[in-house]
């Protein structure tokens, strides 16, 4: 490494920069890397820098992508290479491995200059050399909803409606695995069954909050489907979002209810992959999701 930050990766015969006090990137680019080369911008920060320096890597990419090949790099973990399609992911120690330069990019704060500057507008002139351009912050691509509300206590006949607390949470581990966020909607109103109670492993969960109807209704609109027992909350929710919503069944028949419902999940029945095979028809049916 040279005085300024700067080092050439000897196994592979790149060179990687890290400091732009002598040299910003363009003009790195302009006098020492041939055109057609590879080159690679790591971007090893947090989802708020990545999401204010996407659009000027974008646009620095496309005024420049006639001279020189670009690709961008986050470190891996937290799934940062999801946010716009092609963002490669991988170790520092093979960074390097296919492009010709890597260019760390520091993404500073303005180090207390009271001159108005951005972080990204600040990027552009002390690190990528280009004119100040503020171009907003990177919209990521819409997904589908994860939320799951899930009300597994009836209040009135908990033994012949609630699962015991084995399934209960197997049924929240499967959600999870699924990629989903289960969340207990089960408030503890003016008449609550002491014997429903919240289990340890429950920490989300909405028992800590005055119990109302309007503020339940809130949640489930808010969540992608509803999976709940012969209770209040599935029946609202059925209401609500019908082809979303799915009876947990012990011992009474959905037609005790309703008539029409299609997903139900029987707890002498239960499965991962019938879990699986409901949560991905309420995905395709309700959100025509590729």
């Amino acid at each position: 490494m040279n005085k300024n930050g700067n080092y050439t990766n000897t196994e592979f015969n790149r060179k990687i920069y890290k400091e732009y006090k002598q040299k910003k990137v363009f003009q790195i680019l302009k006098e020492e890397v041939p055109k057609g080369e590879k080159v690679l911008f790591v971007f090893w920060h947090g989802l708020g820098d990545i999401l204010m320096f996407l659009p000027i890597y974008n646009y620095f990419k496309q005024q420049f992508s006639k001279d020189w090949q670009f690709d961008l790099c986050c470190q891996p973990g937290v799934g940062q290479n999801l946010v716009q399609d092609g963002i490669l992911e991988m170790d520092e120690s093979v960074f390097v491995k296919n492009h010709h330069t890597a260019f760390v990019i520091n993404f500073p704060m303005n180090e207390g200059m009271n001159n108005g500057m951005t972080k990204a507008e600040y990027c552009c002139n002390f690190e990528l050399g280009i004119p100040s351009v503020y171009l907003g912050i990177y919209c990521p691509k819409k997904v589908v909803n994860r939320l799951v509300g899930v009300h597994l206590q009836g209040t009135c006949l908990p033994g012949s409606t609630n699962p015991d607390e084995g399934f209960a949470k197997a049924l929240n581990d499967d959600l999870k695995k699924l990629g989903y966020i289960p969340i207990d909607v089960h408030f503890e109103h003016s008449f609550h069954n002491p014997v429903n109670k919240r289990f340890d492993w429950q920490f989300r969960s909405c028992r800590d909050l005055a119990p109302n109807i309007l503020m339940l209704q809130s949640l489930i609109q808010q969540c992608h489907a509803f999976i709940g027992v012969a209770s209040g909350p599935f029946v609202l929710a059925t209401a609500l979002m019908p082809k979303s919503t799915i009876y947990l069944q012990k011992s009474h028949d959905v037609s005790c209810y309703l008539k029409g419902f299609e997903n139900t999940l029987r707890i002498g029945e239960y499965s991962l992959e019938n879990l699986k095979m409901i949560m991905e028809k309420i995905r395709v049916d309700n959100f025509c999701v590729g």
